[in-house]
């Protein structure tokens, strides 16, 4: 599938059940990488495999632009892009678009929070739900990730992910740290439970927004999810 972005083509790759999907849930998936990295392929490693076998949903991997060769807004764009071309093509899709959901992993988190911010915000897509796992929201590093030395990702990485990116930092957009007690997100309490800060920033911009599954991931506690 090629998807109009702006001046530019992307490509996608669209998962659907065995049998013609007719009214099912349409699903935008966004891959990881850092935002320098990754490939629409992706998808067939991810949670959106499941939705597909498990529950029928119809899901667009769009292939967006990395960095540092495109910048921000060039990835933000492409998948908006997408996400609007799921909507106007949900009936040769099969899916309805009035249920379409947006999710996806590291990088792909990050941009599924801005994609439902921009489709809020516009009013031209009404999301049902958003899946931003382990999102790639914030550019600040916190304990676990200041030294970290690991293979596949690492501080070093982190940081170059964060600069030739270009955007998508806790300039534009953060949803951890309060900024009185200057605690970060999640925090957990004497009682076990997890306690997430929002600023008055953040806390705007989830006004409106729909439901979300968000799961968080640090190297020293593991992986654990948050209904919103």
């Amino acid at each position: 599938m090629i998807i109009p972005s702006g001046k530019r083509k992307i490509p996608a790759l669209v998962l659907s059940p065995r049998e013609t999907p007719v009214h099912a849930t349409g699903i935008l998936w966004l891959h990881g990488g850092g935002y320098i990295a990754g490939m629409k392929e992706m998808v067939h490693m991810s949670r959106a495999v499941d939705l597909v076998k498990q529950f029928g949903a119809v899901v667009v991997s769009p292939g967006y632009r990395l960095a540092p060769l495109a910048p921000y807004p060039a990835a933000f764009d492409d998948c908006y892009a997408a996400l609007l071309y799921l909507k106007a093509h949900a009936v040769e899709l099969g899916v309805r678009d009035d249920q379409l959901m947006v999710g996806g992993e590291s990088a792909g988190g990050g941009l599924c929070a801005a994609v439902c911010i921009r489709a809020r915000d516009t009013g031209a897509v009404n999301i049902a739900f958003q899946m931003p796992l382990y999102p790639m929201l914030d550019d600040r590093d916190t304990e676990s990730s200041r030294n970290n030395h690991g293979k596949v990702w690492n501080t070093r990485k982190n940081h170059f992910a964060r600069i030739a990116s270009g955007g998508l930092n806790s300039a534009q957009f953060s949803l951890g740290d309060d900024i009185e007690s200057g605690t970060q997100f999640p925090e957990k309490s004497n009682d076990g439970k997890i306690r997430i800060c929002f600023n008055g920033k953040a806390h705007q911009m989830l006004i409106g927004l729909q439901r979300l599954l968000i799961a968080l991931k640090s190297i020293d506690d593991g992986l654990f999810g948050i209904n919103v």
